[in-house]
């Protein structure tokens, strides 16, 4: 099978700014090896699912994209909590826009519980980000949710495969432009990186982030990110990332650290009092997670997936609510800083 590379570079992120991006912002994509790790799409897949028109290919492959709603729950989930009374509510999701039977029961999913805010974990659309990609595999999806809660994303490595970034843009004004951004709700404030340009001690991105974590005062502070940083998948790029911004996390009392690019959910152990979490299973081909646990990984699965993160002064609720809408997984965040899973027996039989 040929092979073709669909970045400007052989890196997802381009050397050069792609258009939409603000101009007065530094622009530092990563572009080393990444130790061996590029992003390719076959010539033969751009044709066969993603050039057919959505109402004949969705069908078609329903069963492909599907496979992972039923795949076994690894370790120990932990047990339901309800909304406290008042709570703030922010739906998570990543690696979605794919057009999959798996996306649209999410989105149904997570319009029937109603946030008021929904947070991205990148890889908003496939394959390439282009205007057609988000107009036929993100936009017919989420038209509901769109009208009813407000988005916060994070740009993943298929966002910027086009070397355009003006139909992410476009749809997301009030980025203005800015590739990573923060934003509050209630006692929590959201910071949204890059992964795909610079977090090295360096870089722009990493005094963006040390100065905003230092001058806030929120209860419970968030990450959102693509390219996960520790999990199972994070691999050398995960710890170099992690080398630079774990120390920083640690300092400033980050509880939650969310992820996708991985097409599985995976909660870690809480490491330095931090939480670390992988939620890329929005939609898109689930990815098998059989095989012994490892050590550092307290619950897996490949189930289609988003989160609830469900807060008020005293606690932050993370739920895992696969496609079928069912509960199988639960964590607690205290705004102390530290990072607790709530223990309980396994919510669906394996």
């Amino acid at each position: 099978m040929s092979l073709i590379e669909i970045s400007p570079s052989k890196y997802a992120a381009p050397r050069v700014r792609p258009p939409g991006m603000d101009r007065s912002v530094p622009y530092e994509p990563i572009l080393e090896s990444r130790n061996g790790f590029t992003d390719w799409i076959t010539v033969v897949g751009i044709k066969a699912w993603y050039a057919t028109p959505l109402h004949q290919w969705a069908p078609r492959i329903a069963d492909f994209f599907t496979k992972g709603e039923t795949g076994a729950v690894q370790g120990t989930p932990g047990a339901p909590i309800p909304d406290a009374p008042g709570a703030y509510k922010v739906a998570v999701i990543g690696d979605m826009g794919d057009g999959s039977v798996a996306e649209v029961r999410n989105a149904a999913n997570m319009l029937k519980w109603a946030p008021t805010h929904v947070a991205t974990l990148g890889d908003n659309v496939y394959p390439l980000g282009r205007e057609t990609d988000w107009a036929h595999r993100f936009d017919p999806q989420f038209k509901k949710l769109r009208e009813s809660a407000t988005w916060k994303p994070t740009l993943g490595n298929h966002d910027y495969y086009n070397g355009d970034l003006r139909p992410y843009f476009d749809r997301f004004p009030e980025l203005k432009g800015n590739a990573f951004h923060t934003w509050s709700l209630g006692p929590a404030q959201f910071f949204a990186l890059d992964t795909e340009q610079r977090l090295d001690g360096g870089s722009a991105q990493h005094a963006w982030l040390a100065a905003e974590l230092a001058k806030s005062t929120a209860k419970y502070k968030v990450v959102q990110m693509h390219r996960p940083m520790v999990s199972e998948i994070a691999g050398a790029t995960g710890k170099n990332m992690y080398g630079s911004l774990g120390p920083l996390l640690a300092k400033n009392g980050v509880q939650l650290v969310l992820a996708g690019h991985a097409h599985a959910y995976e909660r870690m152990k809480p490491l330095n009092g931090t939480l670390f979490m992988v939620a890329g299973g929005g939609g898109a081909a689930a990815y098998d997670q059989r095989g012994p646990l490892p050590a550092d990984t307290a619950v897996r699965t490949s189930r289609h997936h988003h989160l609830q993160l469900s807060f008020d002064d005293n606690s932050m609720v993370v739920r895992a609510i696969d496609d079928r809408g069912r509960n199988f997984d639960t964590a607690t965040v205290l705004p102390s800083g530290v990072a607790a899973a709530a223990a309980g027996a396994a919510l669906i039989a394996a």
